[in-house]
């Protein structure tokens, strides 16, 4: 069975990651194979087919960053690349395969010259030429899941690196992308200040006051990399980032849900109400006449609150 998303690589990553938590948790050799079929997949996508080059010299596989799919070769998105980040980590520790390490370092070098900058700003794509050499436009917009997932390619390389300057580097980085989305908004509609740091709500699209659903994931895959970076260390950044994790627990757990139903919606500090909107798709008839709880929504509220449980199960 092919797990392939032809219309999005990022996607096909996410359900590669996802096959290698089956395999760990099963063994089940099946769902290994199936991860290794999209890593072949976006291997070859990220891998220079430049002609006229010495043929003795082998193109480099992630040199030229994974693009949005096979039908949109000359965009490269945070997403796609900081995620084949993390999912080549992930096979690595399926396989030992030491390709999957210098694949993923590959794509962080793409990233790092292509797709952020030195305040930690994650940026959503650039348009390259069809050889992935020459940049053609940048969009700078920052979204909370490309922060995260930053922070989870940072720490997937920082996992394995035996050069003491590059290990701190990678870690560095992690805390930039964190500090961004942590500290970077406060001026915007995007969140709101509680208790001095911020109760996030889903990122917002072009139309004013509307909520795209599908964003909402974006605020669960934040914390889920964030609650990663608090693990490695006990300072003072780190205690920052927890209670800005604890904040948003504390928000969606006493106000964001009616009589523990663990039903969420898009804001963290109200219940599901009538009115609310909850696509920006839905210009017709842009509200509800009944409380709705989108899967996406459900989904992101439940990754905070497991990304909590689990902080207070390792600090036990």
């Amino acid at each position: 069975q092919s797990y392939m998303d032809d219309a999005s690589y990022a996607n096909s990553e996410f359900m590669g990651i996802t096959l290698l938590r089956l395999y760990t948790a099963s063994k089940n050799d099946a769902y290994l194979t199936a991860a290794k079929n999209i890593f072949t997949v976006i291997t070859e996508a990220a891998t220079s087919k430049q002609s006229g080059t010495d043929p003795s010299e082998k193109p480099i596989p992630g040199a030229i960053g994974v693009p949005v799919s096979a039908s949109q070769t000359d965009m490269r998105t945070a997403l796609s690349n900081a995620t084949a980040v993390i999912f080549a980590e992930r096979l690595f520790n399926a396989t030992n395969d030491q390709s999957c390490l210098d694949f993923a370092s590959h794509i962080f070098s793409f990233l790092e010259q292509n797709l952020f900058d030195g305040s930690g700003q994650v940026y959503e794509s650039v348009n390259m030429d069809e050889l992935g050499t020459t940049i053609q436009s940048q969009d700078k917009t920052s979204y909370s899941a490309s922060q995260g997932l930053m922070i989870g390619a940072s720490l997937a390389l920082y996992n394995h690196s035996s050069d003491k300057d590059a290990k701190a580097q990678y870690l560095k980085y992690a805390n930039l992308f964190a500090q961004f989305q942590v500290y970077g908004s406060y001026s915007t509609s995007r969140q709101i200040i509680y208790k001095q740091f911020p109760v996030f709500m889903p990122d917002y699209v072009a139309l004013p006051g509307a909520v795209d659903r599908s964003m909402m994931l974006y605020r669960g895959i934040f914390f889920r990399y964030l609650k990663d970076l608090i693990g490695i260390s006990d300072n003072a950044e780190t205690k920052t980032y927890r209670i800005c994790l604890d904040n948003n627990v504390e928000s969606i757990w006493l106000y964001g849900q009616e009589n523990e139903s663990c039903l969420w919606g898009t804001r963290w500090y109200e219940a599901p109400y009538t009115g609310e909107y909850v696509s920006s798709t839905d210009v017709s008839d842009p509200y509800v006449s009944k409380k709705v709880v989108s899967l996406e929504a459900e989904v992101a509220g439940a990754t905070l609150v497991e990304m909590k449980a689990e902080l207070s199960k390792n600090k036990n």
